[in-house]
Formats: C-alpha cells, sequence, structure tokens
C-alpha cells in the first residue's frame, strides 16, 4: 500500500477532525496574511501623511499628542499658540513657510481643519475635501 492510500485512507476515516484541522490552518494563514496586509497598509499611510514636516510649534504639552493631531489629524487639540508668536515665527528670516493648523470639531465623521491656503498648496497628498469660502453675506 502506497504512503497517498494512507493518508487518503485516514482522512477518510476522520473526516470531522480533517476538516476542522483543515478549516483552522486556512484560517490561521488568512489571519497572517491580514495582519501582514494591514501592517504595510498602515506604514504607508502614516508615512505619506508625514511626508513635508519639518517642525511642528504648538502649546505646552506632550508632543506625541501635538504631532498626532497636527500631521494625523487624531487625538483632541492641544490648544493654540498666541498669533503673535505665530507671527513672530513666520517672519523668522529661517523660516521658509510657516502653516497655521487647528484641528477641532467634526463634521459627518471628517475631521474639521483650520488653516490657510498655503497649506493646500504645500501639502498635496491625497486629502479629501475643497477649502471652503466664508462669506458673511450668506448667513
Amino acid at each position: 500500500m502506497s504512503l497517498w492510500k494512507i493518508v487518503l485512507k485516514n482522512i477518510a476515516q476522520r473526516k470531522l477532525s480533517s476538516t476542522l484541522t483543515a478549516a483552522s490552518v486556512g484560517l490561521g494563514v488568512a489571519v497572517v496574511i491580514a495582519v501582514l496586509a494591514l501592517r504595510t497598509q498602515a506604514r504607508e499611510g502614516f508615512g505619506q501623511s508625514a511626508f513635508g514636516y519639518e517642525l511642528v510649534v504648538g502649546p505646552k504639552i506632550s508632543a506625541l499628542q501635538l504631532v498626532l493631531n497636527t500631521v494625523y489629524h487624531m487625538e483632541t487639540s492641544p490648544g493654540n499658540i498666541p498669533w503673535s508668536r505665530y507671527r513672530e515665527l513666520a517672519d523668522h528670516k529661517a523660516v521658509s513657510a510657516a502653516i497655521p493648523v487647528s484641528v477641532g470639531d467634526s463634521y459627518r465623521g471628517a475631521r474639521i481643519v483650520g488653516t490657510t491656503g498655503a497649506f493646500f498648496d504645500a501639502f498635496n497628498y491625497g486629502m479629501e475635501g475643497r477649502p471652503f469660502r466664508f462669506d458673511p453675506l450668506r448667513l
């Protein structure tokens, strides 16, 4: 009797346990592939959105919270620095571009980001939405 016939006969005698074992192995492989795919997508997503930032300036809080809020638009807003301090930094001769960013509330699940038009010129990475124009006459 060949080895393959012995294997097939053993599988046929233990149909339920063989089926459960095959399903478990398949599920395990699927989970590993899903985790690897998610890890790759997360790295690419975080890498793309952090592109272009050389320095983030904000109030005296946790540096992690400041970066998560400013760069990735996550976490709660840590507050703002005074506008005079922003102008002082923007006017410094070593600063080529300074873009104010304030992340606040959300609308239909999308974060509202307050900034200037320079933000859209400096960062062209897959953002959804559009700049909005305030028209006080339409209130």
